[in-house]
């Protein structure tokens, strides 16, 4: 099964790539509901990577909500493993659109190799799309061991064989819940970095472990807000702390370092860069450079570069207007809307009154938050409803209500139609098109 949304874009791997030669099959007709769930599926499992998360509940809400139970396992452990493709360069008017159709390729197989694994999640790189993650759930027993490094060996081997391209690999540490799924990240990305030649020690194992049992969800928010508030000063001192002169260790010590507050920059910048995604895109390849700094001190003045690059989109945000401030938190609703976000979570990750937040809000768009968040819902739901082959019940879930009785009556009270009947007058309308 393709999983993509342009028409266009099926035609052009299906009359260019003998699919069937490579062992695969094109399913004639796949099911919408199922590609809108893989699709929110992906997402959602990068957002919980880039994000800055201040619910569990809300998380184990909305992997529910996505069919994604297994996640929600209070004994969780998992490992994040990533591969992405050596894309050969090439010259000519077809060559970009060849290596386009190589990727999507590639995603392919990682799909279709993942969905032959119980406990395997993939997700693409959203500004890399030579590259996939995969989340991969453990368990005990002998028939586990070494689940992540058998499913990527397998991989690797079946992209060399179909597409003739190398892989770089990494694989993470092992982590237990959901609230170490940064560190498991972040170990995952150095590995990579250190592919194909990297082969880890025990005693470096060790050490990774300990780094992520320093980075706490709390350290992290800790981090967050010094550079929210814009003090450079003290995020310098934090800097000192981790990169110490003193401190005795290897080179891949600082990187992991760097990796890990990346991840703090990128979950700022995606709540307050307007108008664009240039410098959340900027600190994402950033992961793949920042390896190639010889030195503690050639690390760490990258890192305060890249911090004063975030502190002056937030100050861009927070010494204008209210206006940008409210459009920035409008931004924010708009990414998380189907997650389950109340006035007091808002009012906390952006460091806001309750009231005042809720004041400003109506008065900037003329609407309270609520009744935003739910316009919000309706319009996703109104444009599922148009495309006939999505369950009613799948609609309500993938437009953040737990239930389907919830999203009928938010629906009718919305649109003055129940969802049945709206999808119904569509469905005639476009008959008579």
């Amino acid at each position: 099964m393709l999983v993509d949304g342009e028409q266009g874009i099926h035609s052009s791997i299906n009359s260019k790539v003998d699919w069937e030669a490579l062992g695969f099959r094109i399913a004639p007709e796949a099911s919408c509901g199922n590609e809108a769930l893989q699709r929110l599926q992906e997402s959602f499992l990068l957002q919980l990577i880039k994000d800055e998360w201040n619910s569990m509940t809300v998380i184990r809400e909305r992997l529910q909500q996505l069919q994604l139970n297994p996640l929600t396992a209070n004994d969780l452990k998992l490992q994040i493993a990533a591969l992405e493709i050596k894309v050969p360069s090439a010259k000519g008017a077809d060559s970009q659109e060849w290596k386009d159709l190589l990727k999507l390729a590639f995603q392919k197989i990682c799909r279709e190799t993942s969905a032959g694994w119980k406990g395997i999640y993939p997700f693409r790189d959203e500004f890399n799309s030579a590259m996939m993650y995969f989340l991969v759930i453990l368990k005990s027993g002998p028939e586990h061991a070494h689940k992540a490094q058998r499913f990527i060996e397998g991989l690797k081997q079946s992209t060399a064989s179909n597409l003739k391209l190398e892989c770089a690999a990494g694989i993470g540490e092992q982590v237990k819940g959901l609230k170490r799924l940064k560190n498991a990240y972040t170990s995952c990305m150095l590995s990579w970095n250190q592919s194909p030649n990297y082969r880890e020690a025990e005693g470096e194992s060790r050490q990774v472990r300990e780094l992520m049992q320093f980075f706490t969800p709390e350290v992290e928010r800790m981090l967050a807000r010094v550079i929210e508030n814009m003090d450079m000063n003290a995020f310098r001192m934090h800097l000192d702390a981790l990169f110490s002169s003193e401190r005795d260790a290897p080179m891949f010590v600082f990187t992991f370092l760097a990796l890990r507050l990346l991840l703090v920059f990128s979950s700022v910048a995606q709540k307050f860069e307007l108008g664009s995604s240039a410098v959340q895109k900027y600190l994402w390849k950033c992961q793949i450079s920042i390896a190639d700094y010889q030195s503690r001190e050639g690390i760490r003045e990258k890192i305060e570069e890249l911090a004063l690059l975030v502190m002056d989109e937030v100050q861009k945000i927070r010494l204008s207007s209210g206006r940008h401030m409210i459009e920035a938190v409008r931004q924010d609703i708009g990414e998380h809307f189907c997650c389950e976000q109340d006035l007091s979570s808002l009012a906390e990750r952006f460091h806001f009154n309750e009231t005042y937040l809720s004041e400003l809000f109506k008065q900037h768009v003329g609407i309270p938050m609520d009744d935003y968040v739910t316009r919000l819902r309706m319009a996703e739901g109104e444009q599922l409803l148009q495309e006939n082959k999505l369950k009613l019940t799948d609609i309500a879930m993938f437009t953040g209500y737990s239930s389907f009785t919830g999203f009928c009556s938010a629906f009718k009270k919305y649109s003055g139609k129940s969802p049945k009947d709206y999808r119904e007058r569509v469905v005639k309308r476009h008959a008579r098109n």
